[in-house]
């Protein structure tokens, strides 16, 4: 790893032929600027790889590192660059006096914006979930085949929730890995997966009375989908927790993903296994959509991912007696609280909730939680939420309002909400008719990335899911949250009142 804060200037290399893919998340970023930051010659990278080596802990404490292009060279493979900006906003992206992190990555595999390599070689290896496979997948993630010619430990696994992208979350370098293959921004913590809570304590340096509310928790609901965060032990690098100091914690329910951990014999940092900001994946062949051109195994399992939507997060913290939800998903807030009022040792904590909204800035405690940018989870085509208002009105007016956007439109409904554009657009489907929580999340992101395949698609509509009409008072476990937050996002939290 190389920081960089000088740039050839791009007249300098203009004969030169450079491939090179902005990450979709930064759209609207002048191209003319990456190409200004963009090393070309083979020789002057190597020398600069020679002299200027910087460890991934070095930068952590950059929080706000993001990267914004990818630069694939031809007999090197591909740079990465990253900026340090001290705002969430794209706004200060083009500025010429900023700290850059250069990080070269070893394969020659697809870049941001194409999941296959620019050779057209797939190097994503699919495995069954054999027993003897799984160990072998074990033996990868500790790095027993590493060789100078393939230095990958990745694995991608399904959990309960989402397929993971695995690697060893006590090494740095396993790590740098995975936001490399996924053109994943340093300052979005990542997850780190054990097989039992006794696995979990060893990572965790919180005080006597958050342990009492972290065991209360992972007692009731581990294995399964609830993400603990606490005080990070210092054995956790820091690229782990985006020098962030806290550790995200959980143990998962799926069996394959239980003995892959077991079968690596060490935790497993692992985000969801897709390209940054794209649609998770809940299948294998999702997977190697996205990360076909890396040097990955993929663990190709019968079962699907089963709540379909990734983790609920919360962080606990001692001082204050509080827990706080910083991303929904199938545990919900009333749970936590019920499950810490009926244990005395952790008496006294209140649950809330902090998510941050699509349109708000990532602050306080959300900062230590992934799947906060604003636009996540979104396919490759324009995405928007119909608001409840123009859903009713269309229900009457539909065939006046936009038949020949319609025609190029995919929807995606819950209820049927929007299901008077069904006569009209190129192709609908209802993430539950019933409106059952449940069901929408289980294929939320399979729909999605079904979507982005419709022939002739060029916008998607999603319904606008109003949370205090649709509880009436039930439970959905957290669901109904969730399912709202990954549609939301899908759409960068535009909602419009008229079809566009």
């Amino acid at each position: 790893m190389i920081l960089c804060t000088k740039f050839p200037r791009r007249q300098d290399y203009d004969n030169n032929r450079i491939a090179y893919n902005l990450n979709k998340s930064r759209q609207g970023i002048e191209r003319n600027y990456f190409l200004r930051a963009a090393v070309t010659a083979h020789c002057m990278i190597s020398l600069l790889v020679a002299t200027a080596e910087c460890a991934l802990s070095e930068c952590s404490r950059f929080r706000s590192l993001r990267t914004v292009a990818v630069v694939s060279i031809p007999s090197y493979g591909r740079i990465a660059f990253v900026r340090s900006t001290t705002t969430s906003t794209t706004k200060v992206i083009g500025r010429a006096s900023s700290l850059f992190v250069m990080s070269r990555t070893h394969s020659s595999g697809a870049s941001a914006g194409n999941s296959h390599a620019d050779s057209g070689e797939k190097m994503a290896k699919l495995i069954p979930s054999t027993p003897s496979s799984l160990a072998n997948a074990g033996a990868r993630l500790r790095g027993d085949f590493r060789t100078s010619s393939k230095p990958s430990t990745l694995v991608s696994f399904p959990t309960e929730t989402v397929y993971g992208l695995g690697a060893n979350a006590l090494s740095s370098d396993d790590c740098a890995s995975i936001f490399a293959a996924k053109r994943r921004p340093l300052d979005d913590p990542l997850i780190v997966h054990v097989a039992d809570a006794s696995d979990a304590y060893a990572l965790w340096a919180a005080d006597d009375i958050s342990l009492d509310a972290l065991r209360v928790l992972a007692a009731r609901f581990w294995p399964g989908p609830l993400t603990l965060v606490a005080p990070a032990a210092p054995c956790v690098p820091s690229i782990v927790t985006a020098g962030t100091g806290h550790v995200a914690l959980r143990s998962p329910s799926h069996p394959v993903a239980r003995a892959l951990i077991r079968a690596a014999g060490v935790p497993l940092a692992a985000p969801s296994a897709n390209r940054f900001g794209h649609v998770s994946p809940t299948r294998a062949s999702h997977v190697l959509d996205d990360l076909g051109g890396e040097d990955v195994w993929v663990v190709d399992a019968d079962d699907a991912c089963g709540v379909g939507v990734e983790s609920t997060v919360a962080r606990v913290d001692g001082q204050t007696r509080i827990v706080t939800v910083l991303r929904h998903g199938a545990v919900a807030k009333r749970e936590m609280q019920e499950a810490l009022e009926e244990m005395t040792s952790a008496g006294g904590f209140v649950v809330e909730s902090a998510c941050r909204s699509a349109g708000g800035a990532v602050q306080g405690p959300v900062a230590v939680s992934p799947g906060q940018a604003v636009r996540h989870y979104a396919p490759d085509v324009t995405c928007y939420v119909v608001s409840r208002c123009a859903a009713a009105a269309l229900m009457s007016s539909v065939e006046k309002s936009a038949p020949e956007i319609l025609s190029r439109a995919v929807v995606i409904d819950y209820g049927g909400r929007l299901s008077a554009l069904q006569p009209h657009c190129l192709a609908y489907r209802d993430l539950s008719e019933n409106c059952q929580p449940k069901e929408a999340a289980s294929c939320i992101f399979d729909t999605l990335r079904w979507s982005e395949e419709v022939e002739g698609a060029d916008r998607v509509y999603l319904p606008e899911i109003i949370l205090e009409e649709e509880e009436n008072g039930r439970d959905d476990g957290g669901l109904l949250w969730a399912v709202r937050d990954r549609l939301t996002r899908a759409a960068s939290g535009i909602t419009i009142s008229e079809l566009q």
